[in-house]
């Protein structure tokens, strides 16, 4: 009898404790919704779209790859691409890093607000990468506003000066 009395208190105390912190349960189910419903494929088509531009995702791994590297230097780090970049592209940057993390940057506040969870971050990137075929890395593709493929350079092999004429010309 003993040991039903105590099986009850606690099952009450613990039904108590949970009422209790329904506020705050509800709270954090709010916040993961909100960050898994941030987009940055769609944020990222939806600012070009609004801004006119072109949309280039480039997938990397700047801490491990040598090609990724060179690109970034020679390429995206380039002042004239800086200035294009600004001007005519929503740029997106998947930065896978050593641990399988991933980093996203992008000249676009919209895509840098949307505050992802690290987990989503890498779920984003899969399937945007699921999505174009990319295989390798630096892997850089260009979209129309709708979303359609353009233009892709695999591989660190193009000047800055090319990269900016066949994004400008792709179509």
């Amino acid at each position: 009898m003993k040991m039903v009395k105590a099986i009850t208190i606690a099952m009450v105390a613990f039904a108590a404790a949970v009422a209790a912190n329904a506020g705050s349960i509800m709270s954090v189910a709010t916040d993961i919704k909100t960050k898994l419903s941030g987009d940055v494929y769609d944020t990222a088509l939806a600012a070009a779209k609004s801004g006119n531009k072109k949309v280039m995702l480039l997938f990397s791994g700047l801490e491990w790859c040598l090609p990724c590297q060179v690109f970034n230097k020679e390429v995206v780090k380039n002042a004239d691409f800086e200035k294009f970049a600004k001007d005519s592209l929503v740029f997106v940057e998947f930065d896978t890093k050593r641990d399988g993390t991933v980093d996203i940057t992008s000249n676009t506040p919209e895509v840098t607000n949307l505050d992802l969870f690290a987990e989503q971050r890498v779920i984003q990137k899969s399937s945007i990468q699921k999505k174009f075929g990319v295989y390798s890395v630096p892997c850089a593709i260009i979209l129309d506003k709708d979303g359609k493929e353009m233009f892709r350079q695999v591989g660190c092999g193009i000047t800055a000066t090319d990269f900016i004429d066949k994004v400008k010309n792709a179509k």
